[in-house]
Protein backbone atom coordinates (compact mmCIF):
# COMPACT_ATOMS: atom_id res chain seq x y z
CA UNK A 1 0.00 0.00 0.00
CA UNK A 2 1.49 3.29 -0.84
CA UNK A 3 -0.89 5.90 -0.50
CA UNK A 4 -1.24 6.27 2.82
CA UNK A 5 -1.20 9.98 3.54
CA UNK A 6 -1.12 11.46 6.99
CA UNK A 7 -3.23 14.57 6.29
CA UNK A 8 -5.85 15.67 2.87
CA UNK A 9 -5.04 19.30 2.30
CA UNK A 10 -7.68 20.90 0.32
CA UNK A 11 -6.73 23.86 -1.90
CA UNK A 12 -10.74 25.68 -2.42
CA UNK A 13 -10.77 26.54 -6.15
CA UNK A 14 -10.30 30.01 -7.81
CA UNK A 15 -13.29 31.30 -9.63
CA UNK A 16 -15.99 28.58 -9.10
CA UNK A 17 -18.15 27.36 -6.30
CA UNK A 18 -16.67 25.24 -3.55
CA UNK A 19 -19.33 22.83 -2.84
CA UNK A 20 -18.29 20.64 -5.48
CA UNK A 21 -14.85 20.29 -4.54
CA UNK A 22 -15.18 19.97 -1.14
CA UNK A 23 -18.11 17.00 -1.41
CA UNK A 24 -15.65 15.00 -3.95
CA UNK A 25 -12.66 15.65 -1.49
CA UNK A 26 -15.20 14.55 1.67
CA UNK A 27 -15.68 11.32 -0.39
CA UNK A 28 -12.07 10.43 -1.36
CA UNK A 29 -11.22 11.28 2.51
CA UNK A 30 -14.09 8.31 3.67
CA UNK A 31 -11.57 5.77 1.59
CA UNK A 32 -8.37 7.48 3.64
CA UNK A 33 -8.74 5.62 7.36
CA UNK A 34 -6.66 7.53 9.86
CA UNK A 35 -6.20 10.69 7.23
CA UNK A 36 -6.68 14.03 9.11
CA UNK A 37 -8.26 17.07 6.79
CA UNK A 38 -7.38 20.59 6.49
CA UNK A 39 -8.97 23.33 4.73
CA UNK A 40 -7.03 26.22 2.72
CA UNK A 41 -9.40 29.13 1.58
CA UNK A 42 -9.64 32.43 0.93
CA UNK A 43 -12.13 34.94 2.67
CA UNK A 44 -14.15 34.95 -0.71
CA UNK A 45 -14.96 31.35 0.19
CA UNK A 46 -16.63 32.43 2.93
CA UNK A 47 -16.80 29.91 5.02
CA UNK A 48 -16.99 31.07 8.34
CA UNK A 49 -20.60 31.58 7.03
CA UNK A 50 -22.40 29.74 5.22
CA UNK A 51 -19.86 26.61 4.20
CA UNK A 52 -19.25 25.90 7.69
CA UNK A 53 -22.15 24.04 8.02
CA UNK A 54 -21.51 22.06 4.73
CA UNK A 55 -17.99 21.36 6.50
CA UNK A 56 -19.66 19.89 8.93
CA UNK A 57 -21.93 17.47 7.50
CA UNK A 58 -19.43 16.55 4.51
CA UNK A 59 -16.10 15.89 6.69
CA UNK A 60 -17.55 12.95 8.89
CA UNK A 61 -14.36 12.85 11.03
CA UNK A 62 -14.25 16.76 10.72
CA UNK A 63 -11.57 19.56 9.70
CA UNK A 64 -8.78 19.38 11.81
CA UNK A 65 -7.42 23.11 10.67
CA UNK A 66 -8.52 25.93 8.39
CA UNK A 67 -5.50 28.15 6.90
CA UNK A 68 -6.72 31.19 5.35
CA UNK A 69 -4.85 33.71 2.49
CA UNK A 70 -6.08 36.73 1.21
CA UNK A 71 -7.14 35.56 -2.22
CA UNK A 72 -8.43 32.54 -3.78
CA UNK A 73 -5.31 32.11 -6.15
CA UNK A 74 -3.04 31.56 -3.29
CA UNK A 75 -4.83 28.62 -1.74
CA UNK A 76 -2.78 26.13 -3.99
CA UNK A 77 0.57 27.65 -3.30
CA UNK A 78 0.24 27.84 0.55
CA UNK A 79 -1.17 23.81 0.23
CA UNK A 80 1.87 22.91 -1.51
CA UNK A 81 4.31 24.95 1.47
CA UNK A 82 1.91 22.99 4.15
CA UNK A 83 2.95 19.90 1.91
CA UNK A 84 5.61 16.79 2.88
CA UNK A 85 5.54 13.40 1.40
CA UNK A 86 2.65 12.06 3.33
CA UNK A 87 0.74 15.11 2.39
CA UNK A 88 -2.26 14.09 -0.15
CA UNK A 89 -3.36 18.09 -1.91
CA UNK A 90 -6.36 18.47 -3.55
CA UNK A 91 -7.80 20.91 -5.78
CA UNK A 92 -9.96 21.68 -8.95
CA UNK A 93 -10.12 24.02 -11.96
CA UNK A 94 -7.40 26.72 -11.69
CA UNK A 95 -5.89 25.26 -9.25
CA UNK A 96 -4.42 22.66 -11.19
CA UNK A 97 -2.35 24.90 -12.98
CA UNK A 98 -0.39 26.01 -9.91
CA UNK A 99 0.81 22.81 -8.70
CA UNK A 100 4.22 21.61 -9.39
CA UNK A 101 5.16 19.75 -12.40
CA UNK A 102 7.36 17.52 -9.90
CA UNK A 103 5.34 17.33 -7.00
CA UNK A 104 6.88 16.49 -3.82
CA UNK A 105 3.73 16.05 -2.26
CA UNK A 106 0.91 13.71 -3.73
CA UNK A 107 -1.49 15.83 -5.73
CA UNK A 108 -5.10 15.21 -6.98
CA UNK A 109 -6.83 16.99 -9.25
CA UNK A 110 -10.52 16.29 -8.72
CA UNK A 111 -12.66 16.80 -11.74
CA UNK A 112 -15.41 14.14 -11.65
CA UNK A 113 -17.04 12.07 -9.52
CA UNK A 114 -14.68 8.72 -8.83
CA UNK A 115 -17.27 5.93 -9.46
CA UNK A 116 -15.62 4.56 -12.91
CA UNK A 117 -15.52 0.13 -13.31
CA UNK A 118 -11.56 0.96 -13.54
CA UNK A 119 -8.58 3.35 -12.74
CA UNK A 120 -5.97 3.74 -15.82
CA UNK A 121 -2.22 3.58 -15.04
CA UNK A 122 0.06 5.90 -17.04
CA UNK A 123 3.52 4.38 -17.21
CA UNK A 124 6.89 4.34 -19.27
CA UNK A 125 8.31 1.35 -18.71
CA UNK A 126 11.62 2.86 -19.95
CA UNK A 127 11.52 4.65 -17.03
CA UNK A 128 8.86 4.16 -14.23
CA UNK A 129 8.87 1.46 -11.26
CA UNK A 130 5.74 -0.99 -10.55
CA UNK A 131 4.85 2.40 -7.84
CA UNK A 132 2.09 3.80 -10.18
CA UNK A 133 0.49 0.54 -10.91
CA UNK A 134 0.39 -0.63 -6.93
CA UNK A 135 -0.91 2.94 -6.05
CA UNK A 136 -4.00 2.47 -9.18
CA UNK A 137 -3.85 -1.49 -8.14
CA UNK A 138 -4.50 0.31 -4.10
CA UNK A 139 -6.93 2.56 -5.35
CA UNK A 140 -9.14 0.47 -7.45
CA UNK A 141 -9.98 -1.90 -4.27
CA UNK A 142 -11.24 0.94 -2.12
CA UNK A 143 -13.16 2.33 -4.83
CA UNK A 144 -14.90 -0.64 -5.65
CA UNK A 145 -13.11 -0.96 -9.18
CA UNK A 146 -11.97 -4.49 -10.56
CA UNK A 147 -9.68 -3.16 -13.07
CA UNK A 148 -5.89 -1.42 -13.61
CA UNK A 149 -5.96 -0.32 -16.97
CA UNK A 150 -1.85 0.08 -17.28
CA UNK A 151 -1.79 2.28 -20.37
CA UNK A 152 1.82 3.73 -22.37
CA UNK A 153 1.31 5.82 -25.11
CA UNK A 154 4.16 6.70 -27.33
CA UNK A 155 5.21 8.25 -30.31
CA UNK A 156 8.17 7.24 -32.85
CA UNK A 157 8.00 9.41 -36.06
CA UNK A 158 10.14 6.63 -37.58
CA UNK A 159 7.41 3.70 -36.86
CA UNK A 160 4.93 6.34 -38.10
CA UNK A 161 6.37 6.25 -41.34
CA UNK A 162 7.66 2.48 -41.82
CA UNK A 163 5.09 -0.27 -40.70
CA UNK A 164 8.32 -2.58 -40.35
CA UNK A 165 9.62 -0.04 -38.31
CA UNK A 166 5.86 0.33 -36.18
CA UNK A 167 5.36 -2.94 -35.96
CA UNK A 168 9.01 -3.56 -34.22
CA UNK A 169 8.51 -0.39 -31.63
CA UNK A 170 5.01 -1.58 -31.15
CA UNK A 171 6.51 -5.40 -30.30
CA UNK A 172 9.50 -3.98 -28.05
CA UNK A 173 7.20 -1.40 -26.00
CA UNK A 174 4.47 -4.56 -25.86
CA UNK A 175 7.58 -6.32 -24.21
CA UNK A 176 8.77 -3.57 -21.60
CA UNK A 177 5.35 -3.23 -20.65
CA UNK A 178 5.26 -7.07 -19.90
CA UNK A 179 8.39 -7.02 -18.24
CA UNK A 180 7.12 -3.98 -15.86
CA UNK A 181 3.53 -6.40 -15.34
CA UNK A 182 5.83 -9.00 -13.89
CA UNK A 183 7.10 -6.66 -11.23
CA UNK A 184 3.52 -6.28 -9.80
CA UNK A 185 2.64 -8.34 -7.28
CA UNK A 186 -0.24 -10.28 -7.70
CA UNK A 187 -3.94 -8.60 -6.16
CA UNK A 188 -6.95 -11.40 -5.67
CA UNK A 189 -9.42 -8.47 -6.45
CA UNK A 190 -7.99 -6.20 -8.85
CA UNK A 191 -6.77 -7.26 -12.70
CA UNK A 192 -4.52 -5.31 -14.53
CA UNK A 193 -4.83 -4.82 -18.24
CA UNK A 194 -1.95 -3.63 -20.44
CA UNK A 195 -2.67 -0.81 -23.01
CA UNK A 196 -0.65 0.21 -25.52
CA UNK A 197 -0.83 3.01 -28.51
CA UNK A 198 1.30 5.15 -30.40
CA UNK A 199 0.06 8.53 -30.48
CA UNK A 200 1.21 12.21 -31.51
CA UNK A 201 -1.56 13.25 -28.85
CA UNK A 202 -1.53 12.06 -25.64
CA UNK A 203 -3.87 14.00 -23.90
CA UNK A 204 -6.46 13.04 -26.52
CA UNK A 205 -5.60 9.51 -26.28
CA UNK A 206 -5.51 9.58 -22.81
CA UNK A 207 -9.13 11.31 -22.90
CA UNK A 208 -10.29 8.38 -25.47
CA UNK A 209 -9.34 5.49 -23.46
CA UNK A 210 -10.19 6.66 -20.27
CA UNK A 211 -13.53 6.48 -21.84
CA UNK A 212 -13.44 3.32 -23.41
CA UNK A 213 -11.81 2.00 -20.15
CA UNK A 214 -14.85 3.63 -17.98
CA UNK A 215 -11.97 5.27 -15.58
CA UNK A 216 -12.88 8.28 -13.60
CA UNK A 217 -9.69 8.31 -12.26
CA UNK A 218 -5.94 8.60 -13.99
CA UNK A 219 -2.67 8.16 -11.65
CA UNK A 220 0.54 9.30 -12.65
CA UNK A 221 -0.39 10.99 -15.76
CA UNK A 222 2.22 13.78 -16.79
CA UNK A 223 -0.59 16.58 -17.37
CA UNK A 224 -3.20 17.68 -15.69
CA UNK A 225 -6.54 16.11 -17.62
CA UNK A 226 -9.17 18.68 -17.28
CA UNK A 227 -11.74 16.04 -17.96
CA UNK A 228 -10.63 13.58 -15.25
CA UNK A 229 -9.63 13.40 -12.06
CA UNK A 230 -5.82 12.91 -11.91
CA UNK A 231 -3.55 11.77 -9.58
CA UNK A 232 0.34 12.25 -9.19
CA UNK A 233 2.64 10.39 -7.42
CA UNK A 234 5.47 12.34 -5.48
CA UNK A 235 8.60 12.00 -7.41
CA UNK A 236 10.59 10.01 -4.73
CA UNK A 237 7.78 7.61 -4.76
CA UNK A 238 6.96 7.55 -8.41
CA UNK A 239 10.75 6.47 -9.11
CA UNK A 240 10.80 3.80 -6.09
CA UNK A 241 10.82 0.19 -6.50
CA UNK A 242 8.17 -1.72 -4.55
CA UNK A 243 10.67 -4.76 -3.72
CA UNK A 244 13.62 -3.40 -1.94
CA UNK A 245 17.00 -3.95 -3.67
CA UNK A 246 19.45 -6.70 -2.25
CA UNK A 247 21.95 -4.17 -1.32
CA UNK A 248 19.43 -2.39 0.74
CA UNK A 249 18.11 -6.24 2.40
CA UNK A 250 21.88 -6.13 3.51
CA UNK A 251 22.06 -3.15 4.95
CA UNK A 252 18.63 -3.85 6.76
CA UNK A 253 20.18 -7.06 7.86
CA UNK A 254 23.44 -5.51 9.45
CA UNK A 255 20.96 -2.77 11.23
CA UNK A 256 19.22 -5.47 13.11
CA UNK A 257 21.44 -7.66 13.73
CA UNK A 258 23.31 -11.14 12.24
CA UNK A 259 20.49 -13.15 12.81
CA UNK A 260 18.53 -11.20 10.04
CA UNK A 261 20.96 -11.36 7.31
CA UNK A 262 19.68 -12.62 3.81
CA UNK A 263 21.16 -16.52 3.56
CA UNK A 264 24.20 -16.39 0.36
CA UNK A 265 23.54 -18.38 -2.12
Amino acid sequence: MLLQPDRLVVCLPDGEPAEALLVEAARFADHLPGCGVEIVAAPVHGLHDAARGLLRSTFRRGVDNIHLVPTANETVDLGVQLADRSTLIVTRGRGGQRLPKRPEAWTLMLQTPIDGRSVMAIVDPLQDTPATIVTAMDLAERLGASRVVACHLYFDEGAAANDAWERRASEERTEAVGILLARVPAHDAVTVVPRIEQSPWPERSLLRIATEEGASLVVGSPTRLVEISTLCLPEAIARRSTQPSALRALWDGLLDGPESLPALS
